[in-house]
């Protein structure tokens, strides 16, 4: 049986640094990704423009994180780093990462997509809890949120990670979440949270993510997430859950000790609102 996961998903503090200023200064350069894509998307950062980053609201990095831009073996020439140091118990958290809002959005149908690589995954187990770390998350301001997280692979393979959809209902700022409940089951608002694990990637390997969501006029919605070994569908979440906000958009290493170092990278990121 798989411990209980211990994860953070610090959205709230992507809320607190808005705007689109670059931070940090890289080499021109002549590679774009997004330039070569034949579909127009509403949303592309490819960390490959001189003024990597641009486009997504400024950095949150809490004490123990940091946020560069590498080279990237994905498609180069350069990826986006966010980086955590080793945390002890439970009360300690970190958080690196970049976002985008999108006020002038309804969170109807919105679809985020992205290269990701977990170059350090180090979890630890504290008094029967284990670890996890939020990594592309996906908020609904002011109500619910929505979490592609990490977590230690169940199947004990070398390397290997398991990933999964976390939701956070009648949140208004997707802070920090505590003990979460087992996976698979299913969503209870009073509980704070519900984690579905869904598939499984490889320790410094590539892989695209692809989380998918779409709110109904009653408040309840679908998401389907997709990569790593397999795809699925999270559980539906209930009437009433979703308000008529506005999406938020975080690519991040956000943990909650007891942890290791963490370190992940993402390229290629894309955000669409489909009109179905």
């Amino acid at each position: 049986m798989r411990p209980p996961v211990l994860l953070a998903l610090s959205v709230a503090a992507l809320l607190a640094a808005l705007g689109c200023a670059s931070i940090l200064s890289i080499p021109d350069r002549t590679l774009k990704w997004c330039d070569r894509q034949a579909t127009v998307h509403a949303f592309c950062e490819d960390f490959d423009q001189a003024d990597a980053g641009a486009g997504l609201d400024p950095p949150v990095v809490a004490p123990g994180a940091a946020i560069s831009f590498v080279p990237s073996e994905d498609t180069p020439p350069t990826a986006l780093d966010t980086q955590t140091v080793a945390l002890p118990g439970p009360d300690a958290s970190a958080v690196a990462a970049m976002g985008k809002r999108f006020e002038d959005r309804h969170f109807d149908h919105v679809v985020v997509e992205a290269d990701v690589r977990f170059v350090q995954a180090n979890f630890m187990t504290q008094d029967g809890l284990t670890t996890g770390v939020g990594f592309l998350l996906l908020a609904d301001i002011p109500s619910f949120c929505i979490g592609l997280v990490a977590a230690p692979s169940a199947s004990n393979l070398p390397n290997a990670i398991d990933i999964g959809v976390l939701y956070v209902p009648n949140s208004s700022n997707c802070v920090t979440v505590g003990n979460l409940p087992m996976p698979d089951a299913g969503i209870d608002p009073d509980a704070g949270g519900s984690l579905t694990i869904f598939t499984n990637t490889v320790l410094k390997a590539w892989t695209h993510f692809r989380l998918d969501a779409k709110r109904a006029s009653d408040g309840s919605g679908t998401v389907n997430a997709y990569g790593g070994a397999g795809a699925g569908i999270a559980p539906s979440i209930p009437p009433g859950s979703l308000a008529d906000g506005f999406p938020l958009v975080g690519l991040a290493t956000t943990v909650t000790g007891p942890a290791g170092p963490f370190q992940i990278q993402f390229d290629n990121v894309t955000i669409d609102f489909p009109r179905d």
